[in-house]
């Protein structure tokens, strides 16, 4: 038959891990579970890819767009028409729904026949104003980078794509004023990836896009993990040192049914008792001498909140520490006896027995 010790033991290790682990186990499900690690926008069957261009401004620009299986081609050409011409792609959710690119980063490989300027745009949504039914209405935000003729490797966090252009003012002149007016990726309706009027007319540019993926970055997460974590520990060490601080200088008495009703001296009585009852000769002479009282007012103090004489209520605190003894440690039982205030196993068997019906042996 097992130890019922051990088993205790065994038992209390297992809690502590659990305890320890609990915010890594919880990081590790945010992490590979609920966050998407990379999307490939080019295969990515919830997303699609279309021509973008000045079309609907009236313009004559061209957008060609060819896929070959993971590769992206496209052929843009700047024309006369519209005032501000511009030509490329947009990418959204296949069924127009609204995505996160928060904490994403976007990684392009990019081949292109000439030097050229291009724009990222993102559309977001904005919580109590944008109407889905006007498109400029969402929060239009950009970022230009130049490209070299040739193989190009484009790492862009999403947060960096953060300029508001005067003509979306233009558009929505109520939230010029708008000091709240952020960008938190988290409600995005488009992106778009184009050449713009800095490009010459008629000038034919040629991308050839072998990646277009967006990379979780998980920093923030962790910053946010580490900074959830410290708060955690310092809850947990200081339940655990509330509860040590209850079981071992207070036990074995409710406080939660008594606090309240005992003025300081009687609560200076039972922290006394609570903190010397391992004195083998500790009498109720020392209780009183240390609060300035005398011995029939401590004693009287004690039957009134503890309903107990006072050698009844320091034997119950040495037979409750006793029986955590016995359970947590393997101190021999002569050893505990010593340890809880009594000098004579004997005496110590007969009083435990007399409080829990088993000897300290059959006890453990």
């Amino acid at each position: 038959m097992l130890n019922n010790n051990f088993m205790i033991k065994i038992k209390n290790k297992y809690i502590f891990f659990l305890i320890v682990l609990f915010p890594f186990i919880f990081f590790t499900i945010v992490f590979f579970i609920v966050r998407t690690k990379e999307i490939n926008i080019i295969t990515d069957s919830n997303f699609s890819i279309s021509e973008f261009t000045d079309a609907s401004n009236n313009g004559n620009s061209i957008s060609i767009i060819k896929k070959q299986k993971d590769t992206l081609f496209i052929q843009n050409i700047l024309k006369k028409g519209y005032e501000y011409p511009y030509s490329g792609m947009q990418i959204n959710k296949k069924n127009y729904s609204l995505f996160s690119l928060y904490d994403y980063t976007f990684k392009l490989k990019i081949h292109v026949n000439s030097d050229v300027r291009i724009s990222f745009r993102i559309s977001e949504y904005l919580d109590s104003y944008t109407d889905t039914l006007k498109p400029l209405s969402y929060l239009i935000l950009v970022k230009s980078l130049g490209l070299k003729k040739g193989f190009n490797e484009i790492i862009l966090n999403s947060n960096q794509i953060t300029d508001v252009q005067d003509w979306w003012f233009q558009k929505n002149p109520s939230q010029i004023n708008n000091l709240n007016l952020s960008n938190n990726l988290k409600k995005i309706k488009a992106i778009w990836f184009f050449i713009e009027n800095t490009t010459p007319i008629d000038q034919n540019i040629e991308f050839k896009i072998s990646e277009f993926k967006l990379a979780y970055n998980p920093l923030s997460l962790i910053f946010t993990f580490l900074y959830i974590t410290i708060v955690y520990f310092i809850i947990v060490f200081f339940v655990i040192w509330k509860l040590k601080k209850v079981k071992y200088i207070f036990l074995p008495i409710d406080l939660t049914k008594v606090e309240n009703k005992l003025p300081e001296a009687q609560s200076k009585i039972l922290t006394f008792i609570a903190t010397n009852y391992h004195n083998p000769d500790l009498k109720i002479y020392d209780v009183a001498k240390d609060n300035g009282i005398s011995e029939e007012v401590a004693k009287e103090l004690i039957k009134k909140y503890c309903n107990k004489t006072f050698r009844q209520y320091l034997n119950q605190i040495r037979i409750e520490e006793a029986k955590r003894l016995l359970n947590e440690s393997n101190l021999q039982i002569a050893e505990i006896a010593f340890k809880v205030g009594y000098n004579n196993i004997q005496h110590f068997n007969r009083v435990f027995k007399e409080h829990t019906g088993d000897s300290p042996k059959s006890f453990r």
